[in-house]
């Protein structure tokens, strides 16, 4: 959440659509972007989170993905 708050700060995109995890998935965090690069990006410098597991989910498997995920809480980061 801090790195997400400095780049609003700094005025760089961060690229990073939204971020949940999910109960039935305990230890995963599910990261939207457009490309892995930016995944990679937001989470270098990040520490407990294991980068060599980090892969795209395909878009056929997205929409059962989120259906898994019936309860998300939703956090929303706005720029002051």
């Amino acid at each position: 959440m801090r790195k997400a708050v400095d780049y609003l700060n700094k005025e760089k995109p961060f690229m990073v659509l939204s971020v949940f995890n999910c109960d039935k998935s305990p230890g995963y965090v599910f990261v939207e972007a457009h490309k892995l690069s930016h995944v990679k990006s937001m989470i270098t410098g990040i520490a407990n989170i294991f980068k060599k597991g980090i892969e795209m989910i395909p878009i056929k498997d997205m929409t059962h993905l989120l259906k898994t995920c019936t309860e998300m809480d939703m956090t929303t980061i706005e720029k002051h």
